[in-house]
């Protein structure tokens, strides 16, 4: 791990100038410069989330199931997560590539490697994206059964959204309320994991992509959350925030599968054991 750590600025300053822009607020400067000690916080704890995935009711589970998450929840992890290793990649992170730049070479998280490491897929239709749908109330209480309240623009407190269903009595034999239960979990879940952010909101611009919880499985829920990623390791990598947000998870198994560094043991040591996060 030291050698992937101690990053050094590559010298051929003419050629890296078109690459490694803006050195000076990478966070890589910072400690050749500074010597500072560097904490990163991954986001997204999983036990509420599993607690809540066990009480669903039978129908609303099987939607989950059918939508490709059935196997994601049932192997969150729920172990402390490594604070070190993720300071050491962003380390390496450059933003204006999105790779990471080893002595070897460049690497990064593909599609590939994200549907490996999770078992959710990247494709699959656009997510139709509503950015005014805060200002539908209307539409906000068809789809959800309530109108929580906003924590900024069109975002809600994802402990909003278990508070309000945690002992909510919901009839089996309601479609609609089950539906509205279906789509709270998955607000819910995205906000704890591929949707995570450092405000702890999620925000209702994806609502439109749970109007039919029959078709939830169509759309690019793997593209979105590794973009989220994307988005999370820049800006460590740049200190403008110390929570890497996401479903952060994903570069702990990433940087096992590749370099062999990890605090855990493996349930299996097979290689070949898909999605490897279940390892």
């Amino acid at each position: 791990m030291g050698r992937l750590h101690c990053y050094q600025p590559p010298r051929d300053e003419e050629h890296s100038q078109e690459l490694l822009v803006d050195r000076k607020t990478h966070i890589s400067h910072i400690f050749l410069a500074q010597g500072e000690v560097y904490s990163i916080y991954p986001r997204g704890p999983s036990v509420e989330i599993m607690e809540w995935w066990k009480r669903l009711p039978r129908k609303v589970a099987a939607k989950v199931v059918s939508a490709g998450f059935g196997d994601f929840l049932s192997h969150l992890p729920v172990a402390d997560r490594d604070r070190k290793l993720p300071v050491a990649l962003a380390e390496r992170w450059w933003d204006s590539t999105n790779s990471f730049h080893l002595p070897f070479g460049e690497m990064t998280l593909t599609p590939l490697d994200f549907t490996c490491i999770t078992g959710v897929a990247v494709g699959g239709l656009p997510i139709p994206w509503d950015y005014n749908v805060s200002e539908n109330a209307n539409y906000i209480n068809e789809q959800l059964g309530w109108v929580p309240a906003f924590a900024s623009a069109d975002a809600i407190r994802v402990t909003d959204i278990l508070s309000f269903y945690k002992d909510k009595a919901i009839d089996d034999n309601d479609d609609v309320q089950l539906a509205h239960l279906t789509r709270a979990f998955f607000l819910y879940m995205l906000g704890r994991t591929l949707l995570s952010n450092t405000a702890e909101t999620i925000h209702l611009c994806c609502l439109p992509a749970l109007e039919d919880v029959d078709r939830i499985r169509d759309y690019n829920w793997g593209g979105a959350g590794m973009a989220t990623l994307y988005r999370f390791m820049s800006a460590v990598s740049r200190r403008r925030t110390k929570s890497l947000g996401g479903y952060s998870f994903v570069w702990e198994v990433w940087a096992y599968e590749n370099f062999q560094l990890s605090p855990y043991k493996l349930k299996q040591d097979e290689r070949d054991v898909l999605p490897t996060m279940w390892r």
